[in-house]
């Protein structure tokens, strides 16, 4: 079995779009993204991105592996090729994940968010929007 991670391209965005909106994700906009692929034996499997906020902070989201591709470490590897994009820079990133992946996100380094009011308002927005769209839980984590 081979795993590929790529950078999506401007002629990946139709199918990264169909697949968000499969689970009710927000679309992705792609210029102010850096949206990644995972291929299992070049065939898609999941998507991730980061939305630059500012130039100080990102969000890491959109995080999807297909269903027939679950507990192969996709998501891992998604999170780290994507955290690997801003090695070079020195920034905040928030991510909105679903209260049972916690320990994913933790794991990654990720905390839970204690000062409320050092976030962005986009980022605040999207917690807001993800709490009322979807039944379960969700949590504001930062690294």
């Amino acid at each position: 079995m081979e795993i590929t991670i790529r950078l999506a391209t401007e002629n990946d965005l139709a199918w990264v779009n169909s697949s968000y909106q499969e689970v009710n994700f927000l679309a992705s906009a792609f210029h102010n993204e850096i949206i990644v692929i995972a291929e299992v034996n070049s065939e898609k499997a999941g998507l991730g991105r980061l939305v630059k906020i500012n130039d100080n902070v990102w969000e890491l989201g959109g995080m999807l592996v297909l269903t027939g591709y679950r507990n192969l470490g996709l998501s891992k590897k998604i999170i780290s090729f994507l955290l690997d994009q801003l090695l070079q820079v020195q920034v905040t990133v928030y991510c909105i994940p679903f209260e049972g992946l916690f320990a994913l996100y933790n794991s990654m380094g990720f905390e839970p968010v204690s000062d409320i009011d050092t976030i962005p308002n986009k980022v605040l927005d999207k917690f807001e929007w993800c709490k009322k769209t979807y039944s379960e839980n969700v949590l504001l984590l930062k690294k």
